[in-house]
């Protein structure tokens, strides 16, 4: 990791204004709405040529409704578009199809999301992605990268799945519920390392989903060693100035600051210079990674 012999920044002058950040929002409001708009128009112009369950179409539709999915706002009511497709994947391709499995998990994360949106129990969203995940690894085997990806969107559901239940007051958090959970995150992200490799992008991808974790629950110290350790790995694979090795020196740096411990926070305090002297080197003073930093 770089050292902290850095040239003093003027770290206020370097933050987006109120009306930068706004545009840099309005920016990539308009790249998100002009692919959905894109896959969109593909979709429709398959649907045309070759009809609405002609597997190509099928597939476009199934590119459509995850692009939204991950890109929340694109679409009104996602689930609109999704159950339609769900059934129509079923029909054609039959539940073994790789299509209709990412298909029925999108489906299964969307009505989780409309279960926290009302504030309502838990869907059988974490069931749903259970049985996909074993029907997926009966298909592909246990290692396969799209059966490992599914596996993570489980994971994501059950800790998602869990909170929910918890905060809308419908049963009291198991004792140590979140650690069980957190266990597992550790577990998958050994898994990906043995299957895939250590530097591989989905381990790397699993790694930052299970510090993610460890913050949702609390558990900074947990996150801030875990970030630390990902970063290290992603200065070796990637790295020392590439995108996601400084994304993950800034979550630990988070991390840091919010274990409540003064020496934490001093550290933290005392990198940071350092931090955004490399974003704006290696990225630009316009990047977001090197405003997350900034503001942080």
């Amino acid at each position: 990791m770089p050292d902290a012999s850095e040239p003093v920044l003027d770290l206020e002058a370097l933050k987006w204004s109120e009306a930068e950040h706004d545009a840099d929002t309005e920016r990539r409001d308009a790249l998100d709405r002009r692919e959905a708009e894109r896959l969109a128009t593909v979709a429709a112009e398959l649907r045309r040529a070759s009809g609405a369950e002609h597997p190509d179409t099928l597939a476009a539709r199934r590119d459509l409704v995850m692009y939204a999915h991950e890109h929340p706002g694109r679409v009104e009511r996602l689930l609109d578009l999704v159950d339609p497709l769900a059934a129509d994947c079923l029909r054609v391709l039959g539940p073994d199809g790789q299509v209709t499995i990412s298909v029925l998990a999108v489906q299964a994360m969307e009505r989780l999301d409309e279960d926290e949106c009302e504030g309502t129990a838990a869907s059988e969203a974490p069931a749903v992605l259970a049985a996909l995940v074993e029907r997926q690894t009966r298909l592909l085997g246990p290692r396969h990268p799209e059966t490992l990806r599914l596996r993570r969107r489980h994971v994501a559901c059950v800790c998602r799945a869990y909170k929910l239940t918890h905060r809308a007051g419908h049963e009291p958090p198991a004792p140590d519920g979140h650690r069980r959970l957190l266990r597992l995150w550790a577990e998958l992200a050994a898994e990906h390392a043995d299957a895939l490799g250590a530097g591989h992008p989905d381990t790397f991808a699993c790694r930052d989903e299970e510090a993610a974790e460890h913050c949702e629950f609390g558990e900074h110290d947990g996150e801030a060693l875990r970030y630390a350790a990902l970063a290290a790995d992603q200065a070796r694979v990637l790295g020392p100035y590439h995108p996601d090795t400084l994304g993950s020196r800034e979550s630990h740096l988070t991390a840091l600051a919010e274990t409540g411990r003064p020496e934490e926070a001093a550290e933290s305090a005392r990198l940071r210079p350092v931090l955004v002297a490399d974003c704006v080197r290696a990225l630009g003073r316009d990047h977001r990674i090197t405003q997350f930093a900034l503001e942080s």
